[in-house]
C-alpha cells in the first residue's frame, strides 16, 4: 500500500475515532457537583420534557417545528405551565443532603411518590466551523426524581437519576415546594384558551341571554358589511348600530382563555356549580365554517364574603363554562366580561337634537 493511501486511511480511522469519543462523552459525561446535576443549564434550549410517575403513566412535552408545545404528540399545552416548569428547573437550589438517619426513608418515598423527570435539549449530530450545524436532534441534559415537598418547612426531595443521594431543595423567594410543577394530571397541562379570533376571522356570532330574551341577537358579517338581528330575528334599522362598541367587541375575541380546565366529565358537574342550565350562550362561527359554542353556568358563593351582597348569590368572581358540549373549565369574569355584551348595549344613542326633540314632546 503506498503512504498516500496509507495517509487517508489513517485519517478516516482517526475521524471514526473522533466521532465516536465525542458521542461517548456527550452522552455520559456527568457534571460534577450537587447542584450541577440537579438543576438544569439556562443556556439549555429544552426541546422536549417526560415525566413518568411510579405507577408508569408518562406525560411526554414537546416542541415542535413552529415552537408550539404538544402534550403527548397531539394535544395543545399551556406554555405558561410549561415555562414555569423549565424555570423551576433552572433556578432550583440545594440546601444541603438528606441527613444520614432520614436518607433510606427519604429514597423509598421518592421511589414511591417520586416524579422521574427527564429534559431533553436541541442538539445537532454535526457541529461545523462557521456556526454551521447539520441534523438537529433531542439530547438528554437532565434526569431527576422529584419527591413529595417537605412539610415541615420549605422545600421538596429531590435526587439525580443514578445516584444515592437525595437532597433537599428550593426555589429562592418562594415559602412552598416546586412538587406542584411537576403535576401528573393532563388537565392541569391542557391550553386554557377558548378563543383567538381577529375580526376578519369572524363570520356569525350568536348570543342568547336565557333569562332575558330581549337581549339575545345575531351578528353576521361579510367582507365590508355586517347585519345585526334581534331576538325576532328582524335585523336593525340602518345606523342605529353603535360601530365603535361593536368594533370593541369583535376585538375582544383575539385573546380569550379560562382559568383552568376541569377533569369533568359531561354527565358530571363541579359540586358548586349553582345552575342546572346556563345563564349566559355565545356561538362563534368563523371563516372557515368553524363553530364554538359556549356556555356560561353560575358557580356557589365562594365562603370568604368577596364582593357578596344580599342580592346576589354566585360567585361574582368565577364561573364554569362549558365548550361545545365537552370541556369544562373555571373562568374569570373580567376575562369575558367584554364578550359577554346584550343587544341593548350596541343600540347607538340618539343624536342630541333628537333627544331634546323628544324630551320637549
Amino acid at each position: 500500500m503506498n503512504p498516500r493511501n496509507m495517509r487517508l486511511l489513517f485519517l478516516i480511522a482517526l475521524l471514526l475515532m473522533s466521532a465516536v469519543l465525542y458521542l461517548f462523552f456527550d452522552g455520559n459525561f456527568q457534571r460534577p457537583g450537587a447542584l450541577e446535576q440537579i438543576r438544569l443549564a439556562p443556556e439549555d434550549e429544552v426541546a422536549g420534557i417526560r415525566l413518568r410517575d411510579a405507577e408508569g403513566t408518562e406525560l411526554w412535552f414537546e416542541k415542535d417545528a413552529t415552537g408550539t408545545w404538544l402534550l403527548n404528540g397531539k394535544e395543545g399545552v399551556d406554555r405558561m405551565a410549561v415555562r414555569d416548569m423549565i424555570n423551576a428547573l433552572q433556578r432550583i437550589q440545594v440546601r444541603g443532603p438528606v441527613s444520614s438517619v432520614d436518607r433510606e426513608q427519604v429514597m423509598e418515598s421518592l421511589e414511591e411518590f417520586g416524579i422521574r423527570v427527564n429534559v431533553y435539549a436541541a442538539r445537532h449530530w454535526v457541529n461545523l466551523p462557521g456556526n454551521l450545524h447539520l441534523i438537529r436532534r433531542k439530547k438528554q441534559v437532565s434526569a431527576l426524581i422529584i419527591g413529595p415537598d417537605i412539610s415541615e418547612r420549605t422545600g421538596t426531595y429531590v435526587s439525580a437519576v443514578g445516584t444515592p443521594l437525595p437532597y433537599e431543595a428550593y426555589l429562592p423567594g418562594r415559602d412552598d415546594g416546586i412538587r406542584q410543577f411537576f403535576m401528573m394530571d393532563p388537565y392541569a397541562w391542557r391550553n386554557p384558551e377558548v378563543l383567538r379570533l381577529t375580526p376578519s376571522e369572524i363570520r356569525m356570532v350568536e348570543v342568547e341571554f336565557p333569562d332575558q330574551p330581549v337581549e339575545s341577537y345575531r351578528l353576521v358579517l361579510e367582507e365590508d358589511a355586517f347585519f345585526f338581528y334581534d331576538h325576532r330575528g328582524e335585523a336593525a334599522a340602518a345606523g342605529s348600530i353603535n360601530t365603535d362598541r361593536l368594533e370593541r367587541f369583535l376585538n375582544a375575541f383575539r385573546n380569550v382563555y379560562a382559568e383552568r380546565l376541569l377533569p369533568v366529565a359531561e354527565q358530571q358537574k363541579p359540586d358548586d356549580r349553582l345552575t342546572e342550565h346556563p345563564f349566559f350562550i355565545l356561538s362563534v362561527t368563523n371563516t372557515l365554517g368553524e363553530k364554538k359554542e359556549l356556555h356560561f353556568f353560575r358557580r356557589q358563593a365562594v365562603d370568604d364574603g368577596t364582593l357578596m351582597s344580599d342580592k346576589r348569590d354566585f360567585d361574582p368572581n368565577r364561573f364554569y363554562l362549558q365548550v361545545n358540549g365537552e370541556d369544562m373549565a373555571l373562568a374569570q369574569y373580567f376575562v369575558f366580561q367584554p364578550l359577554m355584551r346584550p343587544y341593548s348595549y350596541f343600540i347607538a344613542p340618539p343624536e342630541p337634537a333628537e333627544a331634546k326633540k323628544s324630551e320637549e314632546k
